[in-house]
């Protein structure tokens, strides 16, 4: 018997009438269908299959790969670009102005000769001497300016070729210690550097009266510097009052510090000068050096 069923599967593969009978199971009775039911569809159950296996759902359009979104592309301008380029425009305007600026002193210093006259020299040896050492280039400047001073490396002193044909010595003096003030309190280099910052917040009304009030602060110092030096601010308002007649031009460049270029601060100066010498002189005491720079950069 074990030989036999052993042999049994391969005499299945030879002899394929060699089969095992097979056991059906009777036909069973079908119940009837009813008519309310014969016009359904018939119900499927539903079957879970692995996701590996399931079907993308839509119609076959949804099956093609859809490219990726193009970011969209305004028409206009939006508002913080128009902004920024207004901005960014008014900032390059400045800067190209402080470029123009530095040539045009270049140019002034190339043109100016160096001063010769052994008066002028001596009254600026005798300003220069009561304070700390001052190293300085007098020039001599056209008749028709006034006196002023650029330069931060190296600080230029132009001087009117016919000053003492206007003004005294004592008046030529305290002129002189005026424009010696604006050395030591390092003017210059304020003066830039307040132009730089306001080319940056162009936009805004407070800087430029800001800025107005500082430069105003620093001629103020330095009138009483030379009020100081004659002691006396009401020969000083005269000398001041005698040079701003004989200018008939304003100051040359961005960065020169003329002492009578602006006729409008300068009788604010006067009366100023005038009225609170005394506030003035004692604030003199106290070096302004580190103050102004302070206020120029919060400016």
């Amino acid at each position: 018997v074990f030989l036999s069923l052993s042999l049994l599967p391969v005499a299945r593969m030879v002899l394929p009438s060699a089969r095992l009978p097979l056991r059906i199971a009777p036909p069973t009775k079908a119940e009837p269908i009813e008519p309310s039911k014969a016009s359904e569809p018939a119900k499927r159950l539903p079957v879970e299959l692995p996701p590996i296996m399931k079907r993308p759902s839509g119609t076959m359009a949804d099956l093609v790969v859809k490219e990726a979104p193009l970011p969209k592309t305004e028409d206009s301008w939006s508002m913080t670009t128009i902004i920024m380029t207004v901005w960014a425009l008014g900032v390059l305007i400045g800067l190209l102005r402080i470029l123009s600026g530095w040539r045009q002193l270049r140019r002034l210093q190339r043109s100016l000769p160096v001063l010769n006259d052994d008066v002028l020299i001596q009254l600026w040896e005798q300003v220069t001497g009561k304070g700390p050492t001052i190293e300085a280039t007098l020039r001599v400047a056209p008749p028709g300016n006034s006196l002023f001073t650029f330069g931060w490396r190296h600080p230029q002193v132009a001087i009117p070729e016919d000053l003492l044909e206007n003004v005294s010595h004592d008046e030529a003096q305290s002129l002189l210690a005026h424009e010696a003030a604006h050395i030591r309190h390092g003017d210059a280099l304020l003066c830039v550097l307040q132009r730089t910052v306001l080319t940056f917040y162009w936009w805004l009304p407070f800087a430029y009266q800001l800025n107005r009030k500082l430069s105003l602060c620093r001629e103020m110092l330095c009138d009483a510097a030379g009020a100081n030096q004659v002691n006396n601010p009401t020969l000083y308002a005269h000398s001041l009052l005698n040079l701003a007649e004989q200018t008939c031009r304003p100051k040359l460049a961005m960065g020169t510090m003329g002492i009578a270029d602006s006729q409008s601060t300068l009788a604010e100066r006067l009366v100023t000068l005038t009225n609170h010498y005394d506030e003035m002189k004692l604030a003199m005491q106290n070096p302004p050096s580190f103050r102004i720079p302070l206020a120029t950069m919060a400016a």
